[in-house]
Protein backbone atom coordinates (compact mmCIF):
# COMPACT_ATOMS: atom_id res chain seq x y z
CA UNK A 1 0.00 0.00 0.00
CA UNK A 2 0.89 3.16 -0.90
CA UNK A 3 2.03 6.38 1.57
CA UNK A 4 -0.23 8.48 -0.12
CA UNK A 5 -3.27 5.69 -0.05
CA UNK A 6 -2.12 5.52 3.85
CA UNK A 7 -2.66 9.01 4.46
CA UNK A 8 -5.84 9.17 2.76
CA UNK A 9 -7.11 6.71 5.13
CA UNK A 10 -6.24 8.06 8.31
CA UNK A 11 -8.10 11.34 7.08
CA UNK A 12 -11.39 9.40 6.07
CA UNK A 13 -10.99 7.72 10.00
CA UNK A 14 -10.33 11.24 11.08
CA UNK A 15 -13.76 12.34 9.46
CA UNK A 16 -15.73 9.67 10.61
CA UNK A 17 -14.85 9.92 14.24
CA UNK A 18 -15.12 14.03 14.18
CA UNK A 19 -18.43 13.41 12.79
CA UNK A 20 -19.86 11.22 15.58
CA UNK A 21 -18.47 12.88 18.35
CA UNK A 22 -20.32 15.84 16.68
CA UNK A 23 -23.48 14.18 16.39
CA UNK A 24 -23.67 12.95 19.61
CA UNK A 25 -22.82 16.45 21.33
CA UNK A 26 -25.75 18.15 19.45
CA UNK A 27 -28.03 15.20 20.33
CA UNK A 28 -27.43 15.81 24.24
CA UNK A 29 -27.93 19.44 23.25
CA UNK A 30 -30.59 19.87 20.95
CA UNK A 31 -32.77 16.75 21.27
CA UNK A 32 -35.59 15.53 22.61
CA UNK A 33 -35.82 15.95 26.10
CA UNK A 34 -36.82 12.56 28.34
CA UNK A 35 -40.46 13.02 30.35
CA UNK A 36 -39.41 13.32 34.15
CA UNK A 37 -42.96 14.11 35.19
CA UNK A 38 -44.04 11.37 38.30
CA UNK A 39 -46.85 9.24 37.43
CA UNK A 40 -49.74 8.70 39.87
CA UNK A 41 -50.07 5.03 40.46
CA UNK A 42 -54.36 4.21 39.57
CA UNK A 43 -55.82 2.55 43.04
CA UNK A 44 -58.72 0.78 42.04
CA UNK A 45 -61.44 1.13 44.84
CA UNK A 46 -63.74 -1.75 45.38
CA UNK A 47 -67.43 -0.47 45.93
CA UNK A 48 -67.62 -1.07 50.32
CA UNK A 49 -64.13 -1.05 51.19
CA UNK A 50 -61.03 1.29 51.42
CA UNK A 51 -58.24 2.36 48.98
CA UNK A 52 -55.25 1.17 49.83
CA UNK A 53 -52.06 3.27 50.51
CA UNK A 54 -50.40 2.88 47.19
CA UNK A 55 -46.97 1.77 47.13
CA UNK A 56 -44.82 2.57 50.31
CA UNK A 57 -41.20 3.96 50.23
CA UNK A 58 -38.28 2.19 51.44
CA UNK A 59 -38.59 1.81 55.53
CA UNK A 60 -35.49 0.41 57.19
CA UNK A 61 -36.56 -2.41 59.70
CA UNK A 62 -36.36 -2.16 63.64
CA UNK A 63 -33.05 -3.67 64.94
CA UNK A 64 -34.29 -6.15 67.45
CA UNK A 65 -32.58 -3.78 70.14
CA UNK A 66 -34.87 -1.41 69.43
CA UNK A 67 -37.77 -4.08 69.66
CA UNK A 68 -36.21 -5.80 73.19
CA UNK A 69 -36.25 -1.90 74.84
CA UNK A 70 -39.27 -0.91 74.18
CA UNK A 71 -41.71 -1.36 77.23
CA UNK A 72 -44.91 -3.35 77.04
CA UNK A 73 -48.09 -1.44 78.64
CA UNK A 74 -48.78 -5.01 80.13
CA UNK A 75 -46.61 -7.48 81.75
CA UNK A 76 -46.16 -10.24 79.29
CA UNK A 77 -42.55 -11.61 80.17
CA UNK A 78 -40.56 -8.77 78.71
CA UNK A 79 -39.88 -5.27 79.80
CA UNK A 80 -43.08 -3.90 81.29
CA UNK A 81 -44.06 0.14 81.82
CA UNK A 82 -44.73 0.99 85.65
CA UNK A 83 -46.39 4.26 86.92
CA UNK A 84 -45.72 5.95 89.48
CA UNK A 85 -48.74 7.11 91.50
CA UNK A 86 -47.79 9.10 94.47
CA UNK A 87 -44.40 11.87 94.51
CA UNK A 88 -43.96 10.57 98.31
CA UNK A 89 -44.08 7.58 100.12
CA UNK A 90 -47.03 6.66 101.54
CA UNK A 91 -48.19 3.45 104.17
CA UNK A 92 -50.25 0.61 104.33
CA UNK A 93 -51.55 0.15 100.26
CA UNK A 94 -54.57 -1.91 100.81
CA UNK A 95 -57.45 -2.42 98.08
CA UNK A 96 -60.46 0.37 99.86
CA UNK A 97 -64.06 0.30 97.85
CA UNK A 98 -62.34 -1.29 94.41
CA UNK A 99 -59.51 1.08 94.18
CA UNK A 100 -55.87 1.11 95.35
CA UNK A 101 -55.79 2.74 99.47
CA UNK A 102 -52.75 4.03 101.40
CA UNK A 103 -51.85 6.16 104.23
CA UNK A 104 -50.06 9.27 103.65
CA UNK A 105 -48.04 10.14 106.57
CA UNK A 106 -46.94 13.93 106.15
CA UNK A 107 -50.62 14.87 105.70
CA UNK A 108 -52.21 12.24 108.00
CA UNK A 109 -54.83 11.34 105.90
CA UNK A 110 -56.40 8.33 103.74
CA UNK A 111 -56.95 7.78 99.98
CA UNK A 112 -58.14 5.92 97.81
CA UNK A 113 -56.30 6.28 94.06
CA UNK A 114 -58.06 4.98 90.35
CA UNK A 115 -56.42 3.42 87.93
CA UNK A 116 -56.17 7.05 86.25
CA UNK A 117 -54.39 8.16 89.15
CA UNK A 118 -57.05 10.63 90.48
CA UNK A 119 -56.45 10.61 94.60
CA UNK A 120 -59.94 11.10 96.73
CA UNK A 121 -59.43 11.53 100.34
CA UNK A 122 -61.71 9.28 102.59
CA UNK A 123 -62.04 11.53 105.75
CA UNK A 124 -61.35 15.15 106.80
CA UNK A 125 -60.07 13.74 109.90
CA UNK A 126 -56.06 14.22 109.61
CA UNK A 127 -53.24 11.75 112.21
CA UNK A 128 -49.93 12.94 110.51
CA UNK A 129 -47.21 11.16 111.22
CA UNK A 130 -48.38 7.77 112.20
CA UNK A 131 -45.00 5.04 111.80
CA UNK A 132 -47.06 1.99 111.28
CA UNK A 133 -50.69 1.68 110.10
CA UNK A 134 -52.72 -1.87 109.40
CA UNK A 135 -56.24 -1.68 107.46
CA UNK A 136 -58.94 -3.99 107.96
CA UNK A 137 -60.41 -6.42 105.46
CA UNK A 138 -63.70 -4.54 105.12
CA UNK A 139 -61.89 -1.25 104.63
CA UNK A 140 -63.88 0.05 107.69
CA UNK A 141 -61.39 0.24 110.36
CA UNK A 142 -57.74 1.00 110.52
CA UNK A 143 -54.98 1.14 113.48
CA UNK A 144 -52.82 4.04 113.82
CA UNK A 145 -49.48 3.15 115.61
CA UNK A 146 -47.26 6.75 116.92
CA UNK A 147 -43.91 6.97 117.42
CA UNK A 148 -44.88 8.36 121.49
CA UNK A 149 -46.92 4.52 121.72
CA UNK A 150 -50.45 6.34 121.27
CA UNK A 151 -52.38 3.77 119.33
CA UNK A 152 -55.72 5.07 117.49
CA UNK A 153 -58.51 2.68 116.02
CA UNK A 154 -60.13 5.32 113.45
CA UNK A 155 -63.48 3.99 111.55
CA UNK A 156 -62.74 4.90 107.80
CA UNK A 157 -66.96 5.42 107.25
CA UNK A 158 -67.52 8.25 109.95
CA UNK A 159 -64.10 9.30 111.35
CA UNK A 160 -64.56 8.10 114.74
CA UNK A 161 -61.73 7.63 117.24
CA UNK A 162 -60.43 4.77 119.58
CA UNK A 163 -57.55 4.45 121.66
CA UNK A 164 -55.88 1.69 122.62
CA UNK A 165 -53.37 1.18 125.57
CA UNK A 166 -50.14 1.90 124.79
CA UNK A 167 -48.57 -1.51 125.60
CA UNK A 168 -50.50 -3.18 122.84
CA UNK A 169 -48.10 -3.95 119.64
CA UNK A 170 -48.09 -5.84 116.09
CA UNK A 171 -51.69 -5.54 115.35
CA UNK A 172 -54.06 -7.06 112.83
CA UNK A 173 -57.47 -7.28 112.17
CA UNK A 174 -59.92 -10.43 111.57
CA UNK A 175 -62.13 -10.91 108.86
CA UNK A 176 -65.08 -9.50 111.25
CA UNK A 177 -62.66 -6.08 112.32
CA UNK A 178 -61.52 -7.38 115.65
CA UNK A 179 -58.45 -6.72 116.44
CA UNK A 180 -55.38 -9.32 117.66
CA UNK A 181 -52.37 -7.86 119.22
CA UNK A 182 -49.84 -8.29 122.14
CA UNK A 183 -50.53 -6.74 125.28
CA UNK A 184 -46.83 -6.71 126.73
CA UNK A 185 -47.21 -5.45 130.14
CA UNK A 186 -43.79 -4.86 132.38
CA UNK A 187 -44.25 -8.04 134.10
CA UNK A 188 -44.04 -11.40 131.86
CA UNK A 189 -46.82 -12.49 133.81
CA UNK A 190 -49.25 -10.03 131.74
CA UNK A 191 -48.02 -10.38 128.50
CA UNK A 192 -50.62 -12.03 126.20
CA UNK A 193 -52.31 -12.73 122.64
CA UNK A 194 -55.04 -10.58 123.04
CA UNK A 195 -58.42 -9.99 120.78
CA UNK A 196 -60.70 -7.11 120.87
CA UNK A 197 -63.63 -5.12 119.34
CA UNK A 198 -62.66 -2.18 117.49
CA UNK A 199 -63.79 -0.27 120.02
CA UNK A 200 -61.32 -1.72 122.54
CA UNK A 201 -64.27 -3.32 124.61
CA UNK A 202 -64.36 -7.16 125.44
CA UNK A 203 -60.74 -8.29 125.65
CA UNK A 204 -60.13 -11.82 125.27
CA UNK A 205 -56.85 -12.97 126.78
CA UNK A 206 -56.04 -15.70 123.96
CA UNK A 207 -52.52 -17.20 125.37
CA UNK A 208 -50.05 -16.10 127.50
CA UNK A 209 -46.67 -15.14 126.19
CA UNK A 210 -44.52 -14.56 129.02
CA UNK A 211 -41.01 -14.13 127.86
CA UNK A 212 -41.59 -15.89 124.43
CA UNK A 213 -43.44 -12.63 122.74
CA UNK A 214 -40.55 -12.19 120.34
CA UNK A 215 -41.12 -15.97 118.90
CA UNK A 216 -45.01 -14.99 118.73
CA UNK A 217 -46.37 -13.78 114.89
CA UNK A 218 -49.49 -12.30 114.76
CA UNK A 219 -51.18 -13.19 111.81
CA UNK A 220 -55.05 -13.99 111.32
CA UNK A 221 -56.18 -16.16 109.33
CA UNK A 222 -59.20 -14.96 106.97
CA UNK A 223 -61.14 -17.44 108.54
CA UNK A 224 -60.18 -16.56 111.82
CA UNK A 225 -59.72 -19.91 113.28
CA UNK A 226 -55.96 -19.01 113.64
CA UNK A 227 -54.71 -16.27 115.20
CA UNK A 228 -50.95 -16.19 114.84
CA UNK A 229 -48.07 -18.79 115.28
CA UNK A 230 -45.17 -19.22 117.87
CA UNK A 231 -41.66 -20.27 116.65
CA UNK A 232 -41.38 -22.39 120.14
CA UNK A 233 -41.19 -25.67 118.44
CA UNK A 234 -37.72 -27.48 119.45
CA UNK A 235 -34.90 -26.71 117.26
CA UNK A 236 -32.92 -28.82 115.14
CA UNK A 237 -30.90 -29.64 112.49
CA UNK A 238 -27.69 -27.51 111.10
CA UNK A 239 -30.42 -26.19 108.84
CA UNK A 240 -32.07 -24.82 111.21
CA UNK A 241 -35.42 -26.64 110.98
CA UNK A 242 -37.85 -25.94 113.63
CA UNK A 243 -41.54 -26.85 114.39
CA UNK A 244 -44.05 -23.92 114.42
CA UNK A 245 -47.12 -23.96 116.56
CA UNK A 246 -50.36 -22.86 114.85
CA UNK A 247 -52.25 -20.74 117.62
CA UNK A 248 -55.75 -20.98 116.90
CA UNK A 249 -58.67 -18.73 118.46
CA UNK A 250 -59.09 -20.77 121.92
CA UNK A 251 -55.32 -19.99 122.27
CA UNK A 252 -54.34 -24.30 121.80
CA UNK A 253 -51.31 -25.10 119.38
CA UNK A 254 -53.54 -27.39 117.72
CA UNK A 255 -51.37 -27.98 114.86
CA UNK A 256 -47.50 -27.02 113.46
CA UNK A 257 -45.75 -26.56 110.71
CA UNK A 258 -41.72 -27.99 110.15
CA UNK A 259 -39.98 -24.87 108.60
CA UNK A 260 -36.01 -25.03 107.45
CA UNK A 261 -34.31 -22.08 108.71
CA UNK A 262 -34.89 -18.03 111.12
CA UNK A 263 -36.50 -15.12 109.72
CA UNK A 264 -40.12 -17.38 109.30
CA UNK A 265 -42.80 -14.73 107.60
CA UNK A 266 -46.17 -15.97 107.19
CA UNK A 267 -48.60 -15.18 104.43
CA UNK A 268 -52.12 -16.83 104.26
CA UNK A 269 -54.51 -17.86 101.24
CA UNK A 270 -57.55 -16.40 100.47
CA UNK A 271 -58.91 -19.87 101.98
CA UNK A 272 -56.89 -20.27 104.87
CA UNK A 273 -56.51 -23.48 104.17
CA UNK A 274 -52.62 -22.72 102.96
CA UNK A 275 -50.10 -20.32 103.48
CA UNK A 276 -47.34 -19.02 101.97
CA UNK A 277 -43.99 -18.22 104.39
CA UNK A 278 -40.32 -17.55 103.36
CA UNK A 279 -37.30 -18.15 105.76
CA UNK A 280 -33.94 -17.16 105.57
CA UNK A 281 -32.01 -20.75 104.75
CA UNK A 282 -28.69 -22.28 106.05
CA UNK A 283 -28.59 -24.27 102.89
CA UNK A 284 -28.37 -21.61 101.00
CA UNK A 285 -25.82 -19.29 102.63
CA UNK A 286 -29.36 -17.68 104.83
CA UNK A 287 -30.89 -16.42 101.30
CA UNK A 288 -34.84 -15.97 101.40
CA UNK A 289 -36.28 -19.42 101.04
CA UNK A 290 -39.98 -19.55 99.36
CA UNK A 291 -42.15 -22.55 100.77
CA UNK A 292 -46.18 -23.16 100.08
CA UNK A 293 -47.32 -25.53 102.98
CA UNK A 294 -50.63 -26.81 104.09
CA UNK A 295 -52.17 -25.20 107.25
CA UNK A 296 -55.77 -26.84 108.30
CA UNK A 297 -56.37 -29.28 111.22
CA UNK A 298 -54.36 -32.71 111.53
CA UNK A 299 -53.04 -32.32 107.66
CA UNK A 300 -51.04 -28.64 108.71
CA UNK A 301 -47.71 -29.33 107.19
CA UNK A 302 -48.26 -32.35 105.68
CA UNK A 303 -47.61 -30.52 102.46
CA UNK A 304 -44.93 -28.57 101.77
CA UNK A 305 -43.47 -27.15 98.62
CA UNK A 306 -40.35 -25.26 97.92
CA UNK A 307 -41.01 -22.83 95.45
CA UNK A 308 -38.52 -21.70 92.81
CA UNK A 309 -38.26 -18.37 93.58
CA UNK A 310 -35.96 -16.23 96.41
CA UNK A 311 -37.64 -13.62 97.29
CA UNK A 312 -39.65 -13.17 100.88
CA UNK A 313 -43.32 -14.05 101.90
CA UNK A 314 -44.38 -10.07 102.32
CA UNK A 315 -43.03 -9.02 98.36
CA UNK A 316 -46.05 -11.74 97.55
CA UNK A 317 -49.52 -11.23 97.26
CA UNK A 318 -52.37 -14.13 96.19
CA UNK A 319 -54.26 -13.41 93.75
CA UNK A 320 -56.68 -16.44 94.32
CA UNK A 321 -55.90 -19.76 95.64
CA UNK A 322 -53.75 -21.20 92.86
CA UNK A 323 -52.15 -17.68 91.82
CA UNK A 324 -49.48 -15.87 93.73
CA UNK A 325 -47.61 -12.13 92.24
CA UNK A 326 -44.36 -12.00 93.50
CA UNK A 327 -41.33 -9.43 93.73
CA UNK A 328 -37.96 -11.64 93.19
CA UNK A 329 -34.89 -9.49 93.41
CA UNK A 330 -32.62 -10.02 91.01
CA UNK A 331 -29.84 -10.49 93.15
CA UNK A 332 -28.82 -10.93 96.66
CA UNK A 333 -26.09 -10.32 98.98
CA UNK A 334 -24.58 -11.88 102.41
CA UNK A 335 -24.58 -8.80 104.80
CA UNK A 336 -23.05 -8.78 107.96
CA UNK A 337 -26.62 -8.82 109.96
CA UNK A 338 -28.46 -11.39 106.94
CA UNK A 339 -29.39 -10.47 103.48
CA UNK A 340 -29.49 -7.86 101.58
CA UNK A 341 -31.81 -7.94 98.74
CA UNK A 342 -31.40 -5.46 95.50
CA UNK A 343 -33.49 -2.52 94.70
CA UNK A 344 -34.24 -4.15 91.32
CA UNK A 345 -37.14 -6.70 91.62
CA UNK A 346 -39.08 -8.52 88.45
CA UNK A 347 -42.47 -9.85 89.04
CA UNK A 348 -43.11 -13.54 88.82
CA UNK A 349 -45.95 -15.63 88.87
CA UNK A 350 -46.35 -18.84 90.88
CA UNK A 351 -48.98 -21.29 90.02
CA UNK A 352 -50.43 -23.65 93.00
CA UNK A 353 -50.41 -26.37 93.13
CA UNK A 354 -47.49 -27.43 90.92
CA UNK A 355 -45.01 -24.70 91.85
CA UNK A 356 -44.39 -23.29 88.78
CA UNK A 357 -42.58 -19.98 88.55
CA UNK A 358 -43.35 -17.78 85.36
CA UNK A 359 -41.59 -14.49 84.84
CA UNK A 360 -44.48 -11.98 84.01
CA UNK A 361 -42.74 -8.45 83.74
CA UNK A 362 -39.14 -6.69 84.08
CA UNK A 363 -40.01 -3.36 85.19
CA UNK A 364 -38.76 -0.75 82.58
CA UNK A 365 -37.37 1.15 85.63
CA UNK A 366 -35.65 -0.13 87.92
CA UNK A 367 -37.72 -0.31 91.15
CA UNK A 368 -38.21 -2.75 94.24
CA UNK A 369 -41.64 -4.67 94.55
CA UNK A 370 -43.08 -4.51 98.18
CA UNK A 371 -46.47 -4.90 99.86
CA UNK A 372 -48.25 -6.36 96.47
CA UNK A 373 -51.84 -5.12 96.16
CA UNK A 374 -53.90 -6.92 93.81
CA UNK A 375 -56.92 -5.42 91.83
CA UNK A 376 -58.88 -8.14 90.05
CA UNK A 377 -61.36 -5.83 88.88
CA UNK A 378 -58.67 -3.20 87.40
CA UNK A 379 -56.17 -5.87 86.86
CA UNK A 380 -53.46 -3.64 88.44
CA UNK A 381 -51.07 -4.88 91.17
CA UNK A 382 -49.82 -1.91 92.84
CA UNK A 383 -46.57 -2.07 95.39
CA UNK A 384 -44.57 0.14 97.15
CA UNK A 385 -41.27 0.72 95.61
CA UNK A 386 -37.29 1.44 96.89
CA UNK A 387 -38.59 4.85 98.32
CA UNK A 388 -42.19 3.82 99.44
CA UNK A 389 -44.17 5.48 96.68
CA UNK A 390 -47.14 3.54 95.52
CA UNK A 391 -46.78 2.61 91.81
CA UNK A 392 -48.39 0.11 89.87
CA UNK A 393 -48.38 -2.27 87.18
CA UNK A 394 -50.77 -3.81 84.67
CA UNK A 395 -50.97 -7.38 83.92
Amino acid sequence: MSDRFKTILKIITLLAFVAVVGFGFYYLLFGPKPDLTPTTPVITITPGSLPGAGPAGERPPASPEETALKPSAFARGGLTAITTLTTAPVLSPSLINGEAGYYNPTDGRFYTINSQGESTALLLNSFPSASNVVISSSNNQAILEFPDSTNIVLNLQTGLTTTLPAHWEEFAFTAEDNIVSKALGQDPSNRALTVTTANGTNTKVIAALGLNQQFVTVSPAPNATTLGFSKTGPGGNLFGQQEVYLISADGEADASIIINGSNFKPSWSPSSKNILYSVSDASLNYQDSLWYASAIGDRAGGTRLRLPVQTTADKCVFANETVIYCGVPVSQSIGGSGINPSNSDYLYKLSLPSGTATLLAIPAEKTAINNPVWNPDSELLYFQDEQGRLTSIAL
